[in-house]
């Protein structure tokens, strides 16, 4: 667990309002006038209907209730995104499905359980985007069994509104989006957040040149799961993230996501007993195969992997696996 995440926190916290007073200030505004169509940089999302992405996931986290021990999880997650369809009016209707999972935990005197089964594996979901993220429809393959995604409720998502498109290097903007969060949990998540985001230089990413943009997202979130006999287990939070995004200029689809979030808790069970916690998270989502009629072969060969989970002590020999099934 990375003890020095609330100072970095604190630096992006102190970032943002930074960046928020040179925003409205009088030196910016006359430096924007100059700026050219060479230094215009443009964020958008695009899919044709039956596009495939798989991204693998690698995250640490750490999650603890007062005054329980800590749990602390390295998790890879495979995750298969498909473009179902395409709205009349250029909506991208996305569905979302964890198709592998493998974690090694440790709490207390545990250490290094591995768990390679997940009630969230195998479930999918879906939600409709724009191509600037904004969100609007979602729905999930079943709505009546309740799950949580394994980095929880309030877990990064690959997909979130910027809201805006073209910008200018070195830019800054401001976006305000309240938003149903199916890929974490059924019934989804509830997020209300502000994210202060901005202009990032063009990099080289997994063989891909790429529009980047980075953020600082303060915000709170709820959501409710069916406990027992009809009622409900509470859970609220508040948020505090950074993340850089990479979307590739040539196929528009993120490439790499990086985010890193410190989460608090409060969860209220039926009885009235409330649980307070925090959670750390950061993520790295990793495009490794796209397919797609775009490409004469049907898939990008610079994404191709033919090892979709690396070699890691996050794979139990195959003995260990025949005694799990058991």
């Amino acid at each position: 667990m990375n003890f020095r995440f609330p100072k970095v926190l604190l630096q992006t916290l102190l970032y943002c309002i930074i960046c928020l007073i040179s925003i409205n200030s009088p030196a910016f505004a006359q430096k924007e006038k100059t700026f050219t169509k060479a230094d215009t940089v443009c964020y958008r999302y695009n899919f044709i209907k039956g596009d495939s992405l798989l991204y693998r996931v690698i995250s640490q986290d750490s999650i603890v209730f007062y005054p329980q021990d800590a749990v602390v999880k390295e998790r890879v997650e495979i995750y298969m995104i498909i473009c179902d369809s395409i709205g009349k009016n250029g909506h991208f209707f996305l569905s979302q499905t964890m198709v592998d999972y493998a974690s090694k935990e440790s709490s207390g005197t545990i250490r290094d359980q591995v768990r390679l089964e997940s009630p969230w594996l195998k479930r999918k979901v879906w939600f409709e985007i724009d191509s600037v993220g904004n969100r609007y429809s979602y729905g999930a393959e079943d709505t009546l069994k309740a799950d949580v995604s394994p980095g929880g409720a309030f877990q990064p998502n690959l997909f979130f509104p910027f809201k805006e498109s073209c910008k200018h290097k070195g830019e800054s903007w401001i976006v305000a989006t309240a938003d149903d969060l199916p890929e974490n949990s059924i019934p989804p998540a509830y997020r209300r957040n502000t994210s202060l985001f901005r202009v990032l230089p063009n990099v080289d990413t997994l063989g891909q040149m790429c529009n980047s943009l980075q953020y600082t997202l303060t915000a709170q979130g709820n959501v409710r799961i069916p406990y027992t006999n009809g009622q409900m287990l509470t859970t609220n939070s508040v948020i505090a993230q950074f993340g850089i995004l990479h979307i590739s200029q040539a196929d528009n689809v993120p490439v790499h996501f990086y985010a890193t979030a410190e989460i608090k808790l409060s969860v209220k069970a039926p009885n009235g007993k409330e649980l307070k916690g925090t959670q750390y998270i950061t993520s790295n989502f990793k495009l490794v195969e796209f397919h797609s009629s775009r490409f004469p072969e049907g898939i990008r060969p610079t994404t191709k992997s033919k090892t979709i989970l690396p070699s890691s002590p996050l794979k139990e020999p195959k003995k260990d696996r025949k005694k799990s099934k058991k």
